[in-house]
């Protein structure tokens, strides 16, 4: 047999090996009726919270022990930890 038959028959099971493997692993399917509903987080105290710091600095970090509150959360996704930031705007009345 010929350099070029075999080179031809060599290209053409290439290309048929290539289009079985190509039928066999691709599929495509439809689904309908589908729904994807999030999750609610929903952190809030049961009334306003009035507590008192003192000899606070930028940085510091105060545990429920120190100055107990609660927070709870009335949503359906779980919270591991929940972090508050706290603002004060102190104004001279002098």
């Amino acid at each position: 047999m010929s350099v070029i038959r075999r080179l031809f028959l060599l290209i053409i099971l290439i290309i048929l090996a290539s289009g079985a493997t190509a039928a066999y692993f691709s599929d495509q399917e439809t689904s309908s009726n589908n729904k994807v509903t999030a999750g609610t987080l929903e952190i809030g105290t049961p009334v306003d919270i009035d507590f008192n710091v003192s000899g606070a600095v930028p940085g510091d970090v105060f545990t429920g022990d120190q100055n107990p509150y609660d927070i709870g959360n009335e949503g359906s996704v779980d919270a591991d930890h929940v972090e508050i930031t706290v603002t004060n705007t102190v104004t001279d009345v002098r």
